[in-house]
């Protein structure tokens, strides 16, 4: 297969791969730095404020590729119209209960097995994407989704014995039963979301994907900046600021 004349890639071979391992790299390390931020048992920071951040950044990243994009292009550039936009604001509020989500499920279970049973949302998504999208699933996809299903168990039975005699240390494996509850409603929520953007991102082709990717993180960074606000005027302590060792590990985990 040869491509076609004029056909390029946005990104090298070396930069796609670039970018691989170090979303690898981020994702693994995300749990892990949540639980050093850990004080007393507790988050000591507006898990709204984090993510807050978080899309904010997304967003002034998407503005950038996006101008980048018009620049190089002769075409002028529209805004679309509000019917086009507010369908983004629906995956959206399932984004922001989730990251949200994540942040408060480190207290509940120990950083790997966060990180072995959240990819129980690959079974969520393919199932709903089966079940809303009629996309067929092979034989040996479904073997591959029954092995991750397999794992995930044998590591929450191994997670629950260890909660129920009490070892909930930092270091130890733990998983509780309201972590369970949380990780079931953080899988569902993930298929959902992921399965709605295809649907809004595959509807509105035309459209450049930094501005779709612009659309959800503006709405993701308002949806979150109002909830931290609320937060923090309704909290009778206030916002307070981390200790020197707490802005490290939220600095990277950001």
């Amino acid at each position: 297969m040869t491509d076609k004349p004029g056909d390029t890639l946005p990104f090298a071979a070396w930069q796609w791969k670039s970018l691989l391992v170090f979303q690898t790299v981020c994702c693994g390390s995300y749990s892990i730095l949540v639980h050093l931020c850990e004080v007393d048992g507790k988050i000591p920071f507006s898990s709204t404020s984090m993510v807050c951040i978080q899309e904010s950044f997304k967003l002034f990243l998407s503005l950038s590729l996006l101008f980048n994009e018009h620049r190089q292009s002769e075409q002028p550039f529209q805004f679309p119209s509000w019917r086009i936009c507010l369908p983004f604001a629906v995956p959206t509020v399932l984004y922001t209960i989730n990251n949200n989500l994540a942040v408060h499920m480190q207290l509940h279970m120990d950083a790997a097995t966060y990180q072995v049973l959240s990819n129980l949302k690959i079974l969520t998504t393919a199932i709903l994407y089966r079940i809303i999208i009629k996309r067929p699933i092979s034989r040996l996809q479904w073997f591959a989704l029954f092995l991750l299903t397999t794992a995930g168990v044998l590591n929450s039975y191994g997670g629950l014995q260890s909660s129920f005699e009490g070892n909930t240390s930092k270091g130890a494996i733990h998983l509780t039963l309201t972590g369970i509850a949380m990780l079931a409603l953080y899988c569902t929520i993930s298929g959902l979301a992921g399965v709605y953007s295809e649907y809004i991102l595959k509807k509105d082709y035309h459209l450049s994907l930094h501005l779709q990717n612009s659309l959800l993180y503006l709405f993701g960074s308002i949806l979150n900046g109002a909830f931290f606000i609320v937060t923090a005027l309704t909290d009778e302590h206030g916002v307070e600021a981390p200790s020197g060792e707490e802005r490290i590990a939220l600095t990277a985990t950001l």
